[in-house]
């Protein structure tokens, strides 16, 4: 091996690498199916990059009540006021 100067030869020299027990041989990522299309999505990831659905109910945000629902209940609750002001 051929270095410019030995400043470079030097600073190779200085160099801490890891050392093998660091090291393990297994390249691969740690991944999961998704649970709605299947596909391998890393272990630690919120939201499937394949399907874009939250990997576990954890993660994922509360459901929402539908906005007829929320609309029923307030007519149901004007109805019995008015109920309530016309027996007065």
């Amino acid at each position: 091996m051929t270095y410019p100067n030995d400043e470079d030869q030097e600073e190779l020299e200085d160099r801490e690498f890891p050392d093998e027990a660091d090291v393990d041989g297994d390249d691969s990522t740690d991944t999961v199916p998704c649970r709605h299309c299947g596909r391998p999505v890393y272990a630690g990831a919120e939201v499937c990059t394949h399907c874009n659905q939250y990997v576990s109910d954890e993660d994922s945000p509360p459901p929402r009540k539908p906005h007829w629902f929320i609309i029923g209940v307030m007519v149901t609750v004007a109805i019995v006021v008015l109920w309530i002001l016309l027996r007065l």
